[in-house]
Order: structure tokens, then C-alpha cells, then sequence
């Protein structure tokens, strides 16, 4: 038992230091090439769920914030983390690294997380438009009237936005 302590004390003591620097680029190409995948794809996934949360109106606030996020990040966000890059002196920032970089960090690629998420949002937009024809149809009290409406006004807005989003993803 003592033996074994002491073999595997000193067999990482024994590798070859590498040099940092070559490592520290590495990680920085891979964390950059995740961010710029992110900002140039990963935005719409932001874009989504903050339309379905502004459409189950459970936090209007967070939805907005997630929207308004995801639209800065679209347009901030590729020339921002070519800056870094630039800056850091990382080459190879581009969109075909980028995606093999979020495959590997990721195990799936963009495109499948994104209809993962959009598949998901979908049903419960869905869902909330059936909620909201309920409530607005079988009027119990005018708050559920009103409910049942504001559920409605909100799925029409949404599901204009996911049919668009929809044609970006798939063009």
C-alpha cells in the first residue's frame, strides 16, 4: 500500500514540464472559438428563451433581458472576440474552428442544440396559446378573460419572431 502511495507521488513528478505559453494559447483558441461560435449562433438560443418566458409571462423583466442580451451579443459580440484574439495573439478565429470547438466542448454541434431549445420553446408556446384560448374563451371572471387575452396577444408576437428565427436557422 505504501509502495503504490509512493508510485503515484512520483510518476507526475516525472513528466517533462511543457512550456506554459504554448498551453495558455491553446486554451485561449479554445475559449475564444467557443465565444465566437456562441456570438455568432448561440445569440438566437438567448433570443428564444427569453421569448418564451416573455410568453408564459413568468418574469417580464429577465425575458426582456435575455432578448435585449442576446441582440447585443449578435452584433457586439464576433468583432468583440476577434479583438481579444487579436489582442491575445491567438490565430485561427474563425467560423469552421468555431464550430469544431463547440462540437468538442459541447458535444453536439450549435445547430442541434439550437432545434433542441427550439423544439422545446415551441411546445410550450403551444401550450401557452391553448392555456390562453381557454381562458379566454370559457370566461369565468374577467381577470381569467383578461389572462386568457394577454396569453394570446403574446403567442401572435412570438410565434412572428420563431417563424423568422426559424428561417435564419434553416437558411
Amino acid at each position: 500500500m505504501v509502495m503504490l502511495l509512493v508510485h503515484s507521488i512520483s510518476v507526475p513528478l516525472q513528466l517533462p514540464i511543457t512550456d506554459p505559453f504554448e498551453n495558455w494559447l491553446h486554451t485561449m483558441s479554445g475559449i475564444l472559438n467557443v465565444a465566437y461560435a456562441f456570438s455568432i449562433r448561440g445569440y438566437i438560443m438567448l433570443i428564444i428563451i427569453g421569448m418564451t418566458l416573455y410568453v408564459t409571462g413568468l418574469n417580464d423583466l429577465f425575458s426582456k433581458f435575455l432578448v435585449v442580451g442576446g441582440t447585443v451579443i449578435s452584433i457586439i459580440g464576433p468583432p468583440l472576440v476577434l479583438y481579444i484574439g487579436s489582442i491575445a495573439r491567438v490565430e485561427g478565429i474563425t467560423a469552421e474552428n468555431a464550430d469544431m470547438a463547440w462540437a468538442f466542448f459541447l458535444s453536439f454541434s450549435d445547430m442541434e442544440i439550437l432545434r433542441i431549445i427550439f423544439i422545446l420553446c415551441s411546445l410550450v408556446v403551444s401550450l401557452c396559446m391553448l392555456v390562453g384560448s381557454i381562458l379566454y374563451f370559457t370566461p369565468s371572471s374577467p381577470e381569467l378573460k383578461t389572462r386568457g387575452h394577454s396569453l394570446i396577444v403574446r403567442t401572435f408576437i412570438c410565434v412572428a419572431v420563431f417563424l423568422f428565427l426559424h428561417m435564419i436557422i434553416e437558411w
